[in-house]
């Protein structure tokens, strides 16, 4: 239950964000996909080539500045 009330709340704040595109949903998911998969532990770990390869994120420079901009935007700590 936990993760649907992050997705709403998620899907809620960036509904009139300009700056939070489909890569950075994709993004967003894809982490929230490896937390389900840590059982919900804070913090988790990731492995940067799988979440890029779910997120269909090809550029390394675009996945870090899409963290970058969902950390500064406070989706993710």
């Amino acid at each position: 239950m936990v993760q649907m009330i992050n997705l709403t709340r998620f899907f809620t704040l960036i509904e009139d964000d300009p700056y939070i595109g489909p890569t950075h949903i994709s993004l967003y998911m894809s982490l929230i996909n490896c937390w389900i998969q840590y059982e919900y532990q804070n913090p988790f770990g990731i492995d940067r080539v799988a979440v890029m390869q779910v997120s269909k994120i090809n550029a390394r420079a675009t996945y870090q500045k899409c963290l970058y901009d969902l950390h500064n935007s406070g989706f993710i700590h």
